[in-house]
């Protein structure tokens, strides 16, 4: 996981709701860990994955949109680098979807994104 971290000051919170309440059984444990430390959750998210992996870095950018750009990709590269499948990769902002940079690319590190548009199909 690889988490751009600008001004801590203005940041949007993440809300999560979901049927079975804040437990997540697909994200890392330290990656869960990360998101609760950081408080980018309207509420504490439980850890049901068996998975552990490794703290996550932090990337700071000094808030330009270049720079917000090279060190995503900076990390995206250490991360293909280390064996790391780019499907399993996963770029969070503390911007929110509507005030993200990093959400408007289609590419980034020459690979091409996928990212939350705001609805979700019929199959959920």
């Amino acid at each position: 996981m690889v988490t751009l971290l600008p001004d801590l000051s203005d940041q949007t919170k993440i809300t999560l709701g979901c049927s079975r309440g804040m437990d997540n059984f697909r994200l890392p444990q330290r990656t869960v860990q990360a998101i609760n430390a950081f408080g980018l959750t309207s509420q504490p998210i439980k850890q049901k994955s068996p998975w552990h992996s490794e703290i996550p870095r932090l990337f700071i950018d000094d808030g330009s949109e270049d720079d917000l750009l090279q060190k995503a990709e900076d990390a995206i590269h250490e991360f293909l680098q280390h064996g790391t499948d780019v499907a399993d990769v996963a770029v969070l902002t503390m911007k929110g979807m509507l005030h993200s940079k990093v959400v408007c690319y289609d590419n980034l590190a020459s690979d091409s994104t996928k990212h939350f548009t705001g609805k979700f199909l019929d199959e959920g």
